[in-house]
């Protein structure tokens, strides 16, 4: 078992909910015309819909996940006010123990 190789992997799944939690904040200030924005609506699959089966997650998914584990649930509305939203990323880092 290597004990050293699950605390590395520990550790960068730590840093990618951050950097999603830190980007996520920037995108969503962006004008609604940006590419990137829009990208972050937009309904994936062909014309909304998916295929059968299991549906895969999206990014916003794991994003809304992480947010709700902290106990955010406006997490919207301060994401437009930065101050509240790197108030919010160092709880998330508190919570994950960074």
């Amino acid at each position: 078992m290597d004990v050293g190789g699950d605390a590395k992997t520990v550790i960068v799944m730590k840093f990618n909910k951050l950097g999603r939690l830190r980007w996520a904040g920037h995108v969503m200030r962006m004008e609604e015309s940006d590419p990137a924005k829009k990208v972050l609506h937009t309904e994936p699959g062909e014309n909304g819909y998916r295929k059968r089966g299991k549906p895969k997650l999206r990014w916003c998914d794991g994003l809304e996940e992480d947010v709700t584990r902290v106990g955010c649930r406006k997490w919207r509305i301060n994401v437009q006010s930065r101050t509240e939203w790197w108030k919010l990323i160092e709880e998330v880092k508190f919570h994950l123990g960074m």
